[in-house]
């Protein structure tokens, strides 16, 4: 480096102009110089402060480089900015522009909106009634075509975006509510067949989710493993009635239908039974 540097400024010091020096420069300029006796004694002097100046170079540049890489900008205050236009269209996470349905509505910029693209949760905080359906849970559902799940106490996303959804957007709404007359109806157990080898497994995998006890202790997780047997107990007992000796479905008024409900009702009345024997 230090030599390719003083064979540059040979060039300099010698009163060449740059474009001369990107037309013929020849990296062995400064060798001859040095070396060949017929070369005057002006130019040659040249040759001292050329190499200098090449050491010189070859010492600040390293220095330099090592200083910048190891250089750490520390904000007292910290160095956190509203972004930019700039930063927005450079940005790997957020997309800047009219249209998508495929990521997240997270706000509006210059008449475009602000789509969140990582395939990341997202969670969002702020206090009660600070707006977070009305500027994040309602546009998304009225632009996203993809299928969402919404927890909605309220029913205000109902109400507001249902119509919307499936006379615009093709899709199929279902207002699920349990404690409401007005619901539509879902049996998890329609999808569990205890003929097959798998549905023993699947219907565990329900009770732990209507009785959880994995990583709990104590009375709570005795409570619901008791709970839990019992309800499996009579889970497979209203299967094989309505599977093998349908005659005892009016025995206890049941339905030939495996559900939840149907369970509750098993369990309402042999109990009812049990109280009056």
């Amino acid at each position: 480096m230090t030599y390719y540097t003083g064979s540059v400024a040979v060039y300099f010091l010698n009163g060449k102009t740059p474009l001369y020096i990107w037309k013929n420069f020849d990296s062995m300029l400064l060798w001859r110089i040095i070396t060949e006796s017929n070369i005057r004694t002006d130019i040659r002097l040249t040759a001292i402060p050329s190499l200098l100046s090449g050491m010189v170079s070859s010492l600040i540049v390293p220095v330099f480089i090592i200083w910048q890489l190891n250089k750490t900008d520390v904000a007292l205050y910290g160095d956190a900015k509203f972004a930019s236009d700039n930063d927005l269209r450079k940005s790997k996470l957020l997309k800047w522009e009219k249209e998508n349905d495929t990521d997240i509505l997270v706000g509006a910029y210059k008449g475009k909106y602000l789509w969140y693209t990582a395939p990341d949760f997202v969670s969002l905080g702020a206090g009660t009634r600070a707006g977070k359906g009305a500027a994040i849970g309602i546009p998304n559902l009225l632009v996203r075509k993809h299928s969402l799940i919404a927890l909605d106490p309220k029913q205000e996303l109902w109400k507001i975006t249902s119509k919307v959804r499936e006379k615009l957007l093709g899709n199929k709404v279902y207002l699920l509510d349990p404690f409401n007359s007005k619901t539509h109806q879902f049996n998890p157990l329609f999808y569990i067949d205890l003929k097959e080898e798998s549905g023993a497994k699947d219907l565990l995998k329900l009770i732990e989710i209507l009785f959880p006890s994995y990583g709990l202790t104590g009375a709570e997780a005795h409570f619901n493993n008791l709970a839990g047997q019992y309800w499996t107990g009579l889970a497979k007992l209203l299967h094989f009635f309505i599977n093998y000796d349908p005659s005892w479905l009016g025995e206890f008024g049941l339905k030939p239908v495996f559900s939840i409900g149907s369970v509750v009702d098993l369990y309402s009345n042999i109990d009812r039974e049990a109280d009056t024997q």
